[in-house]
């Protein structure tokens, strides 16, 4: 299942995949590029953006929750994203993992 734009261009990312693997638990719905620490939103070429696309707390995020991570995996990206809190304690992600 890809998302697919309203002029008809296909967008292969992981962040729809994890949604969908979280909400069903089906493996065989889903088609992930899997990375071993940092997660990216796109699957593949990256479309309707710009060539380099950087690495996103919200598909990590996503996929700390909805994959299995051991513990010691999942704090040490939970250490690595507090680098990106603001002073007022907001993740803010300007620049790449």
């Amino acid at each position: 299942m890809d998302s697919i734009t309203d002029t008809g261009v296909e967008i292969k990312d992981n962040f729809a995949q994890l949604l969908i693997l979280e909400a069903t638990q089906d493996e065989e719905l889903v088609a992930l590029e899997h990375h071993d620490k940092r997660w990216g939103f796109f699957i593949g070429k990256h479309v309707l953006t710009t060539k380099e696309f950087p690495f996103d707390l919200d598909t990590t995020s996503a996929a700390l929750v909805t994959l299995k991570n051991s513990k010691e995996h999942i704090n040490t990206m939970l250490d690595d994203m507090l680098d990106f809190m603001n002073s007022e304690g907001s993740l803010w992600y300007v620049h790449a993992m």
